[in-house]
């Protein structure tokens, strides 16, 4: 909107806009790094769009969105180089990643499957930019970003729904090109559903709760369903987080330290307490190297008033020696500190 839109535009011209631009998407990309992609596309859309005054456009656009997105960076990064857990920070935010991209995109090589989809996203990128002297500005924005978006859905070859979250922005737009645009309309519309065929054959699209969500919501505040019913709605095992979160929130306080050792971290949130170290799923703990020593360590620093083992887990890898049963909630066990 801000690139492409009426008065705006003009006033986008001004560096401080797009410096405003790129710090928006670097906070963005520091809370998930799959905000890249829409960097990419919007400094994509900026080179494409050079014309007679490309040094204008470099100076006053392109440098600015791209120092407001490194500034964030680069703070983030001393912040923990200044602070020694720069090598953490390395591990998590880049790493890490790479390892987890790498796992399910293997094709004949590793990461194979990922260069051939650069290499899909480059020829299509490179027919934008051979046609955008045909393609009016607001459409060739909306085809960039459609495209990055829709490489970022694919991008870890993981077929988990809510990776389509990213793609909503730019598929609404389509939808409006198609309504909205007759010179472009055919190339959307094709564009479009070439993408929605492939999404119907990875993705296992639901709708099915679509309606009952609002329906459950709607019996609940109307009195026709109790507490525990309404919740159960979402998940047979949500009523059991809640308890749980009471129980904590009732017998300690917040200097008191609580690990749960399960898959889920929600309850931390609902009781209003800390986790004691960085995994908070029990998964996270068993997958990523010393995740059990970082663990151990944890308990014995922190020295946590309730060590709380969920039903349905892994044997708990530690010994619970300095810990007695105190309470089970729906086969949820309570240790509590003695020692």
């Amino acid at each position: 909107y801000l690139f492409t839109s009426g008065d705006l535009v003009r006033r986008a011209l001004e560096a401080r806009t797009y410096f405003l631009a790129g710090l928006i998407l670097s906070f963005a990309f520091l809370t998930k790094v799959v905000a890249a992609f829409d960097f990419l596309a919007f400094s994509t859309f900026l080179i494409f769009t050079q014309d007679k005054n490309s040094k204008e456009i470099i100076h006053k656009k392109l440098f600015p969105f791209i120092l407001g997105f490194i500034l964030p960076v680069l703070i983030t990064t001393s912040y923990f180089l200044l602070n020694g857990n720069f090598k953490e920070f390395l591990n998590a935010f880049i790493l890490r990643n790479i390892s987890y991209v790498g796992y399910e995109n293997e094709f004949f090589v590793p990461q194979g499957l990922l260069f051939l989809k650069i290499f899909l996203l480059g020829i299509f990128l490179s027919f934008l930019y051979l046609q955008r002297k045909n393609i009016s500005k607001n459409v060739l924005l909306v085809f960039i970003w459609f495209g990055l978006s829709l490489f970022s859905v694919y991008f870890s070859q993981r077929p988990y729904t809510h990776y389509l979250i990213v793609l909503l922005p730019s598929f609404c737009l389509m939808i409006a090109v198609i309504i909205a645009e007759k010179k472009e309309r055919v190339i959307a519309l094709i564009t479009l559903v070439l993408a929605l065929i492939i999404i119907r054959q990875t993705f296992i699209l639901k709708f099915e709760k679509v309606i009952p969500y609002y329906s459950n919501l709607v019996a609940f505040c109307m009195d026709k369903k109790d507490v525990n019913s309404y919740q159960s709605f979402f998940d047979k095992r949500t009523p059991r987080d809640y308890l749980l979160a009471n129980y904590i929130r009732i017998t300690t306080s917040k200097d008191d330290g609580v690990l749960i050792w399960g898959n889920n971290a929600q309850v931390y949130k609902l009781s209003e307490r800390t986790p004691i170290f960085r995994y908070t799923v029990a998964y996270h703990t068993l997958t990523f190297p010393n995740g059990i020593q970082e663990m151990e360590s944890a308990i014995e620093k922190e020295k946590p008033k309730y060590i709380i083992l969920m039903p349905d887990m892994p044997i708990f890898p530690l010994s619970l020696s300095n810990y007695s049963e105190k309470a089970r909630i729906e086969n949820a066990i309570i240790y509590e500190k003695i020692l």
